[in-house]
């Protein structure tokens, strides 16, 4: 398996320094834009050694979204799509009842690079990754590598809802694993969506306690887990924004 140098990285120091004079708050948080995205004050250093010292195998498959839109759901559906010819067998012993979805696909900017020089050389193939950044501040070695990238909104969460069995045979065969005939008229499919389901994430003792990440608990993770629930937090003016980028990528 090989992988690719990143090339043209940054000045780390350099670029920290300009990333901080660009300063906003947002909920009484400092932020910075850092290539045109807003982070938070902590992680710019994380984002930048992400940045310079992530080398991507062309087998990676990268889960890429905004915060609270469905991140959660499609970690563990990508997570066990790859994995099924493994685990489903003996659906009690899959790492879901005992591992959260984000320790399952580790987010690089708020789990992975939150190190000093990590090592990922033990993940076995394909790699599972998660990322809030944009992809123009995705590394080089990402944007020049034939590694796939799930970005949800292309995989909508209204649509996973809607057509649920259609988006998961399109997401495995995207990700290169696609579904046997087989396994379809095992119920493999079904199976898997009802694993993955939100009643039975949430009912999962491993989400109904504890912490993944230090600064919420993971039952936080698990709202309502419905269609329609961004009207409780975007304005009419703000969705009427969202819709028209939304169409513009969609030409694309």
């Amino acid at each position: 398996m090989e992988s690719i140098e990143p090339t043209n990285k940054v000045d780390q120091e350099q670029l920290v320094d300009e990333i901080k004079h660009t300063k906003d708050m947002w909920f009484r948080r400092p932020m910075h834009l850092c290539e045109g995205f807003w982070c938070f004050d902590k992680i710019v250093e994380v984002v930048i050694a992400f940045q310079n010292q992530f080398q991507a195998y062309d087998s990676d498959i990268i889960l890429a979204s905004m915060m609270k839109t469905g991140t959660t759901w499609v970690k563990s559906l990508l997570f066990t799509i790859v994995n099924r010819k493994n685990s489903l067998s003996n659906t009690s012993q899959l790492p879901l009842h005992i591992k959260n979805p984000h320790e399952l696909v580790p987010h690089f900017e708020l789990k992975i690079y939150n190190v000093d020089q990590p090592d990922l050389s033990n993940i076995p193939s394909p790699r599972l990754f998660a990322t809030h950044m944009t992809y123009l501040s995705l590394p080089t070695s990402i944007k020049t590598s034939k590694c796939q990238i799930v970005y949800v909104l292309f995989l909508e969460f209204e649509g996973l809802k809607k057509e649920p069995k259609a988006n998961l045979k399109r997401l495995a065969e995207f990700v290169g694993f696609p579904f046997s005939e087989e396994e379809e008229k095992a119920n493999v499919i079904d199976d898997i969506l009802e694993l993955c389901s939100f009643k039975s994430l949430k009912e999962m003792e491993v989400n109904k306690s504890g912490r993944f990440y230090p600064w919420f608990e993971n039952k936080v993770l698990f709202r309502k887990g419905e269609v329609g629930d961004w009207t409780d937090y975007l304005t009419p003016t703000m969705a009427k924004r969202i819709d028209v980028v939304r169409e513009k990528l969609t030409k694309a």
